[in-house]
C-alpha cells in the first residue's frame, strides 16, 4: 500500500513533464514526418512534351495550388517527362516509384498504363489525366466504382457535333484524314469512334500511321491529295509534332481540325472539345481528395461535362473560309 501511495504521489507530481514529453512526440511526428498531410509527396509523370498536356499539367498544379498543396507550402512536387520515349517512360516510372510518394499522377494513357505497371506491387494510389478511354487502355472498369488504387479524368469527348462543325466550315467534307500511332491504345479507341461518328454523317476516315514524331510530317505528306481535312484528335504523337502538320496543311489548303481547344491558337482551323486546363483541375483535385484520405474506388472516373466552341480567323482567311 506504501509503494502505491509513492508510485501515486510520483506520477502526480511529474505528470505535467509527461503530458510536455506526449505533446512533444505528437508534434514531431506531425511535423518532420515525410508523408504528412501538410507536407505530401505527389509524383507526376507525363508521356511527352505539347502545348495540350501542359495546359492539363498547369490545371494540376493550380488545383493543388487551391487546395493548399504547392511546393510554398511545403508539397513536394515531383514532374517527369518522358519525352514521347518507351524506354525513358519505363524508367521514370519505376524511379518515380522508388521515391515512395504519397500519391502518383499520370499525363497520357501510355503514362497511365506504366505507372500503372511499376505500382502493381505498391498500396499507392494513381490518378490518371488526358485520357479518352480509361477501359481500352485497361485501367478502370468501372467508372463510377474504380477499382483497386486508380482513378482519373477523361477527355473523351462525342465525336458527332465536332464533326457537325467540321462539315459546316467545310461544306462537302467526306474525306478526313488521321495521323495516329497504332502503339497508342488512346488513338486505337478514338479511330473506332469516329469510325461510327464518321458513317453516321458520310465521313469516310482516312488513316496514316506515326509510331513517332520524326513520321508524323511523312504521314502527313502521304495523305495530301487524298482528304478534304485533317482531324488532329487526341493522339499524343500527331500533337507533338503539330506544327508541320498545320504548315502541310495550309502550303496544300487542306484545313486542320483538333479536339483540344488550347491548339486552335497554334493553327488549327477550328475545334469543339474539352478544355484541357480545366479536366488538369479535376485531376488536380482528386489527388487534394487522396491526400486527405478519400479511397480512389470513392471518386468516380471524370468526364467533361460541355464541349467549347473555338475557331481561328487568321487561319480562316488564310484558306478562304467562312467564320459565321
Amino acid at each position: 500500500m506504501l509503494n502505491r501511495n509513492k508510485n501515486n504521489e510520483f506520477y502526480k507530481s511529474n505528470r505535467i513533464l509527461f503530458k510536455a514529453l506526449a505533446l512533444s512526440f505528437l508534434f514531431f511526428f506531425s511535423f518532420f514526418s515525410p508523408h504528412s498531410q501538410a507536407s505530401p509527396k505527389i509524383a507526376i509523370c507525363q508521356i511527352v512534351e505539347h502545348p495540350a498536356l501542359n495546359v492539363n499539367l498547369q490545371g494540376i498544379i493550380d488545383a493543388l495550388k487551391e487546395q493548399g498543396y504547392s511546393t510554398d507550402s511545403g508539397a513536394e512536387i515531383i514532374i517527369e517527362n518522358a519525352q514521347g520515349n518507351a524506354l525513358l517512360l519505363s524508367q521514370i516510372s519505376q524511379h518515380l516509384v522508388s521515391l515512395d510518394a504519397d500519391v502518383y499522377v499520370a499525363i497520357g494513357t501510355q503514362a497511365a498504363q506504366s505507372m500503372m505497371s511499376a505500382l502493381r506491387s505498391s498500396k499507392k494510389p494513381l490518378v490518371f489525366s488526358a485520357i479518352t478511354d480509361p477501359r481500352d487502355a485497361k485501367l478502370v472498369n468501372n467508372y463510377e466504382i474504380p477499382e483497386g488504387l486508380v482513378t482519373g479524368v477523361s477527355d473523351a469527348a462525342d465525336l458527332e457535333p465536332q464533326f457537325k462543325l467540321f462539315q459546316e466550315l467545310v461544306p462537302g467534307l467526306k474525306r478526313l484524314g488521321i495521323i495516329y500511332n497504332p502503339g497508342e491504345l488512346n488513338s486505337i479507341a478514338s479511330l473506332k469512334r469516329m469510325k461510327v461518328a464518321g458513317d453516321k454523317l458520310g465521313i469516310e476516315i482516312v488513316k496514316a500511321s506515326a509510331t513517332k514524331t520524326s513520321e508524323v510530317i511523312g504521314a502527313a505528306q502521304f495523305l495530301i491529295g487524298k482528304v478534304d481535312a485533317y482531324f488532329v484528335d487526341n493522339d499524343n504523337t500527331a500533337l507533338s509534332s503539330f506544327e508541320g502538320i498545320v504548315k502541310i496543311g495550309l502550303e496544300n489548303q487542306t484545313p486542320v481540325f483538333v479536339s483540344d481547344t488550347d491548339m486552335v491558337e497554334r493553327g488549327a482551323l477550328a475545334a469543339m472539345g474539352p478544355n484541357q486546363y480545366k479536366l488538369g483541375q479535376e485531376a488536380g483535385k482528386m489527388v487534394a481528395q487522396l491526400i486527405a484520405g478519400e479511397s480512389p474506388s470513392k471518386i468516380p472516373v471524370y468526364f467533361p461535362k460541355t464541349l467549347e466552341r473555338v475557331t481561328n480567323g487568321k487561319v480562316a482567311d488564310e484558306l478562304g473560309v467562312q467564320l459565321e
